[in-house]
């Protein structure tokens, strides 16, 4: 079971007519109970085991299914990790195993968000002020709190950002002020650091200041 209470479960498919492959299914928190959602196939067999005689002349084979099983991968605790056997050609003891994953995208597609600024240069005499605004654009169910911090400002120069704090999505306006007398002139690659939890996103807006 991953961490959205998703399930995944995997097994052995055969018939007189297929030769043994490896299967799965699963389900997530909102299907109906006591179902399952459709099957996908791992690996189509190539190979069946075949039979020996055993002690007191009776037809036996060689165990089946002991190597299998399926693990939730700790990384994301989305990714289902899944082995089992298969046989590459008819035999008696000449199986393989076979690794495969798979996740569900309501998982695996957590809540992010994109930061932007409009526009992404300026030019001010000293003295003067410079704007842009700050777009915050949540994805896939995004509502937590983005505040901002700032790098590469001239020297002698203010930087505001309001409001401070945006909640999933919505715009902050960001305002430089320059001194008409020690901000040096040049041109300065403002980066504005938008965070939420331990998400990170950046933009630039680069600033030009003349004489």
């Amino acid at each position: 079971m991953g961490k959205l209470g998703d399930m995944l479960l995997g097994y052995s498919v055969s018939s007189s007519k297929i030769h043994p492959g490896i299967a799965y299914t699963g389900r997530l928190p909102s299907d109906p109970l006591g179902t399952m959602e459709g099957e996908a196939q791992l690996l189509i067999g190539t190979g069946s085991q075949t039979f020996r005689i055993c002690a007191g002349g009776v037809p036996c084979g060689n165990r089946w299914g002991d190597y299998s099983a399926m693990r939730i991968d700790p990384a994301d605790d989305c990714t289902f990790w899944y082995t089992n056997q298969y046989l590459k050609t008819n035999g008696n003891f000449n199986w393989s195993t076979r690794i495969g994953s798979a996740a569900f995208s309501n998982c695996t597609k957590q809540p992010d968000f994109t930061i932007s600024a409009d526009p992404t240069t300026a030019c001010v005499v000293k003295g003067q002020t410079a704007k842009s605004t700050l777009t915050i654009a949540g994805v896939n169910g995004f509502s937590a709190a983005v505040s901002f911090s700032v790098s590469g400002q001239p020297a002698f120069s203010s930087l505001t950002i309001t409001p401070f704090f945006v909640t999933g999505s919505g715009t902050a306006q960001f305002t430089v002020t320059t001194n008409p007398f020690l901000t040096p002139v040049g041109t300065f690659p403002i980066t504005i650091i938008a965070t939420s939890g331990n998400l990170i996103r950046t933009t630039t807006v680069d600033l030009t200041v003349t004489r």
